[in-house]
């Protein structure tokens, strides 16, 4: 059995999902404190071997953009009381 490396609580599989399109990974989540972790993470060689891509800069550019419309509704919605 597992155990949790922050309090020692029971883990249990939380998801496994496929990374980079190659590898499988496996997440671990605590019943006990909520700490997720990935299991044995061997692809995170593989995830930093290469530069960061031009698919990688268009999400941040996105996130970016979205994030500047989220700041002119919150702003109209709950004028200066929201900050």
């Amino acid at each position: 059995m597992i155990h949790c490396p922050v309090c020692n609580g029971s883990v249990d599989v939380a998801f496994e999902p496929q990374i980079l399109y190659r590898h499988k990974a496996t997440y671990d989540s605590c019943h006990e404190c909520g700490f997720l972790r990935a299991r044995n993470p061997e692809w995170l060689a593989d995830a930093y071997s290469s530069a960061i891509t031009s698919i990688v800069t268009g999400l941040v550019m996105r996130n970016i953009h979205v994030a500047r419309k989220l700041t002119k509704i919150h702003l109209g919605v709950l004028g200066e009381r929201g900050l």
